[in-house]
């Protein structure tokens, strides 16, 4: 080729090429997904090889792929441009005196059933809410699940979706959890917590549980594993749970999200890194996911009220936190 002109002449061919299909393909491309249109590439692109291999260079059949290449190329770049259908949602948990200024930058609530029964204050704002809420059994400052009863004391007054209390590894006692939960709440307010540690175990809990259901950051793992393992791990997971509108239980490391583009069942995500962050006045950037504790051990629900500086590096926090999750 010799200008551009040549090059754009190229490009026009391609996109005949679409027109020509158009009637019976349409656009039926945007309905598939970027590993599809990304194994279509190769697909073409092997087909020229053989076609290359049996002295075919010139002729129509690898003219036409060529075109191909070109245009999966440009829808798989189109789809990557977009990003996900829609970004994951966010939850965080935070101090009772830092709600009006942190629950606003949250996409829904995430209620801490021990701290709702600690504060009338903590309690009070919740149930003024609106927006959807879900209700988080564990225990601030040991992570252990809290009772049903009083659960149902707090899930009474917020209303809300309930998480249904797990038991790391022990699948069996999550499961029956899940249908203690649905016998006080309503299967249909009970969010299903996935535990185990062989694939026979996440099979089970898949039969019992609704359409929605939580994966903890640490499912498969023992708490004390580095945070790529867990990452790894919940990745393989998440990815094997076809057909499940899937909730993040928790974050290891934002690099984890990085993942999940092509899981558009990944709907939503809670995590504390951008508080715990802030209390220290580090910038997620500095962030290590394999030195953290869980945020169990070391969110002080009754932090002090927030003042100007750390409320601006939690807003930059949690900024820097929604890239990872369009």
């Amino acid at each position: 080729m010799h200008s551009i002109d040549d090059i754009i002449q190229v490009y026009k061919e391609a996109q005949n090429l679409i027109e020509q299909r158009w009637v019976a393909y349409r656009d039926g491309w945007k309905r598939e997904g970027l590993k599809d249109l990304y194994q279509n590439v190769i697909r073409k692109a092997g087909h020229l090889k053989f076609l290359l291999d049996g002295g075919t260079e010139y002729d129509s059949s690898s003219k036409e792929a060529l075109l191909d290449i070109i245009n999966y190329s440009a829808f798989s770049y189109y789809k990557v441009s977009q990003g996900r259908p829609f970004p994951i949602k966010l939850a965080m948990d935070c101090p009772t005196s830092w709600l009006g200024l942190v629950q606003p930058l949250a996409d829904f609530d995430w209620i801490s059933a021990s701290q709702a029964l600690r504060s009338p204050t903590y309690m009070g704002y919740f149930k003024g809410s609106k927006r959807p809420k879900v209700i988080n059994n564990r225990k601030m400052g040991t992570g252990d699940p809290i009772p049903l009863e009083d659960i149902k004391r707090v899930w009474e007054i917020t209303g809300g979706t309930v998480l249904a209390p797990d038991w790391l590894g022990d699948h069996q006692k999550t499961l029956q959890s899940y249908k203690d939960c649905g016998e006080v709440f309503g299967i249909e307010n009970v969010i299903g917590v996935v535990q185990g540690d062989s694939p026979k175990a996440l099979e089970d809990c898949l039969k019992v549980y609704g359409d929605r259901v939580a994966v903890p950051c640490d499912v498969g793992s023992s708490r004390e594993d580095p945070y790529w393992i867990k990452v790894c791990r919940r990745v393989l997971v998440v990815n094997a749970l076809v057909g499940k509108k899937i909730h993040l239980l928790g974050l290891v490391h934002p690099v984890e999200l990085s993942f999940y583009g092509e899981c558009s069942n990944v709907e939503s995500l809670n995590t504390a890194i951008p508080v715990l962050l802030a209390f220290r006045a580090q910038s997620m950037a500095n962030y290590k996911g394999d030195k953290e504790a869980s945020s169990y051990h070391l969110m002080d629900m009754d932090h002090p009220p927030i003042d100007l500086g750390v409320f601006r590096l939690l807003d930059s926090n949690i900024k820097e936190l929604r890239e990872h999750l369009r």
